[in-house]
Parts: C-alpha cells; sequence; structure tokens
C-alpha cells in the first residue's frame, strides 16, 4: 500500500517509513553510537536514502513534480550542453595540419586519426535537437491549454529574442557543419599535385566559436521559453476574465 504525501503517491509505505526512521536513526547514532559503528550505520542510512532518491525520480510522481516547463528546459539545456562539449572537445583534438609525404609530381597527405569529425556531426545533431526543443519550448500547449502564436509573438521582446536565438543556431550550427565537412574533404581528397601542398585542416577556432555560438543559442531558447510562458500566462488571464465578464452578463 502507498502512501500520498507530497508527491510519494506511487512509493511504498515501507520505503517511505524507512527514509524517515533512517533520519531519526541517523540522529541517534550520530549522538550515542561508538566511531566504527557510527560510520558504518551511517552509510546505511546514506544508502537508503539514495535508494528512495533513485526510485522517486524514477516514477511519476517525479515527473508531477518537475512539470512540462522543467522537462523541456532540462532537455534544451542538456542538448545544448553536449552539442558545446562536442564542438570545444572537436576543437582540441584536431590536428593543426596532416604529414605531407611527398613524392615525384606530388603529396601524399596523411592525417593522424582524431574524432574531430565525429564530434562534430554529434554537435550539429545536438544542435538540431535543441533547436527543434527551443521550438516546442514556445508553441507546447502547457497544461492542455493551446496558446495562438499572434499572442505569442505580441510582445516586441519576444519577437527580437526569437530572431535572435533563430540567427545564431543558424550561424553556429553552420559554422560547426562547415567544420565538419571541409575536415572530411581534407581527409578524403588527400593526394595532391601542388609538391608544395601543406596538407592544412579545417581553419582553427571553427570548431571553438561554433560550440560558444550554441552555448549562446541555448540561452537564448530558454529566454523565449519563459518569454513565451507570460505571455501564455498574460494570454489566459485575459481569457479567464472574458469568460468571467460573459458568465456574469448572462446570469444578470
Amino acid at each position: 500500500m502507498g502512501v500520498r504525501w507530497l508527491g510519494f503517491s506511487c512509493l511504498p509505505t515501507s520505503v517511505v517509513s524507512s527514509f524517515f526512521v533512517s533520519g531519526t536513526a541517523g540522529t541517534v547514532v550520530r549522538r550515542r553510537g561508538s566511531s566504527r559503528l557510527r560510520s558504518a550505520a551511517l552509510g546505511q542510512i546514506q544508502e537508503s536514502r539514495v535508494l528512495v532518491a533513485v526510485w522517486f525520480c524514477c516514477t511519476p510522481s517525479c515527473k508531477m513534480v518537475l512539470g512540462e516547463t522543467a522537462h523541456i528546459s532540462l532537455g534544451v539545456v542538456f542538448f545544448g550542453m553536449l552539442a558545446f562539449i562536442f564542438g570545444v572537445v572537436a576543437e582540441t583534438k584536431k590536428p593543426a595540419s596532416g604529414i605531407p609525404i611527398r613524392g615525384k609530381g606530388g603529396v601524399i597527405c596523411q592525417y593522424p586519426s582524431d574524432p574531430s569529425i565525429l564530434l562534430g556531426s554529434l554537435a550539429v545533431v545536438a544542435l538540431f535537437i535543441t533547436t527543434l526543443l527551443g521550438l516546442v519550448s514556445i508553441f507546447y500547449p502547457y497544461h492542455g491549454k493551446p496558446v495562438p502564436g499572434e499572442a505569442l509573438f505580441r510582445s516586441t521582446t519576444m519577437r527580437v529574442f526569437f530572431a535572435i536565438a533563430l540567427g545564431v543556431t543558424a550561424l553556429a550550427d553552420g559554422m560547426m557543419l562547415w567544420a565538419t565537412v571541409t575536415e572530411g574533404l581534407h581527409r578524403d581528397h588527400n593526394v595532391h599535385q601542388n609538391p608544395e601542398n601543406q596538407c592544412p585542416t579545417a581553419k582553427t577556432g571553427i570548431f571553438g566559436g561554433a560550440a560558444f555560438l550554441a552555448l549562446d543559442a541555448m540561452l537564448f531558447w530558454l529566454v523565449c521559453q519563459m518569454l513565451a510562458l507570460n505571455a501564455r500566462a498574460d494570454h489566459l488571464l485575459v481569457e479567464d476574465e472574458g469568460d468571467h465578464l460573459k458568465g456574469e452578463y448572462s446570469d444578470s
């Protein structure tokens, strides 16, 4: 049988009771137990608390506590940070140039194996998902209440930040894709007729610049979500007041 308290409706009574009993036991152990017994008992108590926390976060009650807004925001932050990390690591792992092996009438470029192309591709995908989640965070019908787009974009601030978010995202994705494709082309076309070829790679700083732009885009999408939530609240408030006035007028 479960208990209903602060969203713990799906936890068994024994688990929740052990969580609170462990707190009381921890106080007793800290006050009266010997040092060896204290350390062992506190370890068991902490482990039980962690298990309860993990159990709770894997249940529907956790989703109710976090809410739809927090879930979408966490998705934007997660994939935005992934794009940033992948881009920074791709920049640090990218070699400055290949090793030219000169022969008769040409040069063969030998490049060391590095994950820059893979990381750049993953950064592009992560940033694309961030953009989708950012758009969802604006137009999603929270609590099953859709709001028209003209109500969301009535504010000039919302329109400006939405345009900036789209522009920064497009620039970041374009730079990341350009660096990734350029790096891949250098690896595929590694035989050159020019004996002076120095076996270049993608321009230094492109991956890193795109990574920081991806981080900026993530922040702008979060700002757009907050502005959209404010616009939603204002629109729904006006609708509720209008329905209330209609009800009073019909009653009279």
